[in-house]
């Protein structure tokens, strides 16, 4: 059963799911592993944070408690490329300026 919205009574839309894991695979293969160009990691992070905020906005509509087990890892997953970005940035930073 879905509500009008086209939301199952439990989590997002499975378009906006789908969606969401194309991104997340995206990006995990976009990661820069280098910090080779002082714009690269920043641009990374840009759109990162991009994506993130257009999940986080439809999550809104229908509250973090009735995300499904598959929606909250994807958000953890988000989190965890801001982490992994910022720490490469933060590397190759410190190793540039000695």
């Amino acid at each position: 059963p879905r509500s009008s919205s086209g939301r199952s009574p439990r989590g997002l839309a499975p378009e906006l799911v789908a969606w969401t894991a194309e991104r997340l695979e995206e990006l995990e293969e976009d990661l820069p592993l280098h910090g080779s160009s002082s714009t690269e990691v920043p641009h990374f992070v840009a759109r990162l944070l991009w994506v993130r905020a257009q999940a986080i906005r439809a999550v809104g509509d229908c509250g973090l408690p009735d995300l499904t087990a598959q929606e909250a890892v994807m958000h953890d997953r988000f989190d965890i490329l801001l982490a992994d970005a910022l720490t490469v940035y933060m590397s190759s930073w410190r190793l540039v300026a000695g």
